[in-house]
């Protein structure tokens, strides 16, 4: 029987709109790990449950206002492109093993669980599915951050569990949609 104790595994998400596109990302942090309420990212020395390589890893998405196809399909604008993948600027042959190997083993649970559920509907339950096969317990949402900081001790953050993190980033795309009506009112 496994008696290691593993970090609490969580997906930090946030949103950006960048060169005008609007973006939620989620990448995995562990929780308490120096104190109540601490969040690091997870890197190549966090071990959790599974083994997954969680450094540098990230979940992407991506919604483009101007795509007329995507404003006047029946759903109107929404986010696509979804993506589960590493952004790293160098990797060695050790590093790039582990990340195949994540890889491999993330897609292939994903799979089972479109067979079992059916395919995502939305990117939110895409990021909970993957939040799940990878054990996370949380997912945790920055709700005001700190200006021009880069610490997560610095940044106010609500931690919801994998339900409610769900109805939080489809909250957010239902949001950015709903700004882009207004925009396009004025």
């Amino acid at each position: 029987m496994d008696k290691t104790t593993y970090p609490t595994l969580a997906l930090y998400v946030t949103e950006q709109t960048e060169h005008g596109y609007y973006h939620i990302y989620a990448c995995p942090v562990v929780l308490h790990t120096e104190r109540p309420g601490s969040i690091r990212n997870a890197n190549d020395w966090t071990t959790v449950k599974g083994g997954w390589f969680l450094d540098n890893f990230h979940v992407y998405s991506q919604g483009n206002p101007e795509d007329v196809t995507r404003l006047t399909n029946t759903r109107g604008a929404h986010l696509y492109g979804f993506e589960a993948s590493y952004r790293t600027s160098t990797v060695d042959l050790s590093r790039a093993e582990k990340m195949v190997k994540t890889l491999r083993k993330l897609e292939k649970a994903l799979d089972k669980l479109n067979v079992a559920r059916g395919y995502v509907t939305s990117y939110g339950e895409y990021v909970t599915r993957i939040a799940e096969v990878f054990g996370c317990e949380f997912l945790v949402f920055p709700t005001r951050p700190a200006r021009g900081s880069w610490s997560y001790d610095d940044v106010e953050t609500q931690t919801l569990t994998l339900g409610e993190g769900r109805r939080q980033i489809d909250h957010l795309e239902h949001t950015w949609r709903e700004s882009l009506k207004k925009q396009e009112a004025v």
